[in-house]
């Protein structure tokens, strides 16, 4: 979990977020890791389907 939160704090630093609450960090640090995950799955699966219809 403490992976987690430095990524997210980096994230929320980066960006100029508001700090979480202490007792939300938790929950925050998942919520943003998700995203970024699902952003990286999606643009991993567009780039397989660009070089798949591409190589054609």
């Amino acid at each position: 979990m403490r992976v987690l939160r430095y990524i997210a704090t980096g994230f929320i630093n980066f960006f100029s977020i508001t700090q979480p609450a202490p007792e939300a960090e938790n929950r925050t640090a998942v919520l943003i890791a998700a995203m970024l995950l699902a952003v990286l799955a999606f643009v991993v699966t567009a780039v397989s389907l660009a070089a798949h219809a591409f190589s054609k």
